[in-house]
């Protein structure tokens, strides 16, 4: 699948892990960290996603039951094309050069922040967001060509619900040829509903909590890519623990190294 048929979420660094996005009919799961609200790292990474709707002018829909409008679109991050690199100490780049002696390329560039992300410092505005993206709180009827379901399921939700909404995300993505994101607090329901979910996503991705205050310093959350997608390859780096980033109030993706010791 060529990338000029992929749909990307909003994180370059995200997309390199599916290959160089996701092709129109995929459905994500994003399993939720803890704690659960409109800007956890789950809800900030669909931010994107629907920020980059905006950008390219498609069709955009935000279905959540639990944030108002206002929530989400009213902080959607703005474009940059703005390249800002990481510059370590000069007294540090001896220190920390081993970790990278045998990282390919790619996962070099990795280190930096891309071209064409977006900047959660500065919003896109609620006139403009709300021009491109319509609200609700049911499953998708019209034609869209990406839709973002924040906080997908609870303990109140039975199974059979669940799993009969997420048959209707996959049938409408294949369908409209869309690509539809879902957040779920996995963390609050059953194994096997999770389970379930999980098969029935196109890929599934799992945002984890960083609790460890040594981990804290170089993470802000861990990334487990759950389920491949199976029409592309995905990208996977030698190091396959992931984790979270925030350089310059933009979110990377990348490879996950502990500092060399004393």
């Amino acid at each position: 699948i060529s990338a000029s048929k992929v749909f990307s979420l909003g994180i370059p660094s995200l997309d390199g892990v599916f290959g160089d996005g996701l092709p129109p009919g995929s459905v994500l799961l994003v399993e939720e960290d803890w704690p659960r609200s409109a800007v956890n790292q789950a809800s900030l990474l669909a931010k994107a996603f629907l920020a980059e709707g905006v950008q390219c002018e498609q069709p955009t829909l935000l279905v959540s039951r639990d944030y108002e409008e206002a929530e989400i679109l009213d902080s959607l991050p703005a474009f940059s094309t703005e390249t800002v690199t990481e510059e370590s100490p000069s007294a540090e780049k001896m220190k920390i050069a081993w970790r990278y002696k045998h990282l390919t390329s790619d996962e070099m560039r990795s280190t930096s922040v891309k071209k064409g992300q977006y900047d959660f410092g500065r919003k896109i505005g609620a006139a403009v967001a709300r021009k491109h993206v319509q609200y609700g709180q049911s499953l998708p009827k019209g034609k869209f060509k990406r839709v973002a379901v924040i906080g997908f399921g609870s303990p109140y939700w039975n199974e059979s619900e669940l799993i009969r909404d997420m048959l209707s995300l996959r049938r409408y993505a294949v369908e409209q040829q869309a690509v539809v994101l879902v957040t779920a607090p996995v963390y609050c329901l059953p194994t096997s509903t999770t389970t379930a979910l999980r098969h029935l996503a196109t890929a599934a991705i799992a945002i984890d909590t960083v609790d460890a205050r040594p981990f804290k310093q170089h993470c802000d959350a861990f990334l487990r890519l759950v389920k491949p997608p199976g029409l592309l390859k995905p990208v996977i780096p030698e190091c396959t623990v992931l984790c979270i980033k925030w350089r310059r109030r933009r979110m990377q993706v990348e490879p996950f190294h502990l500092p060399p010791e004393d």
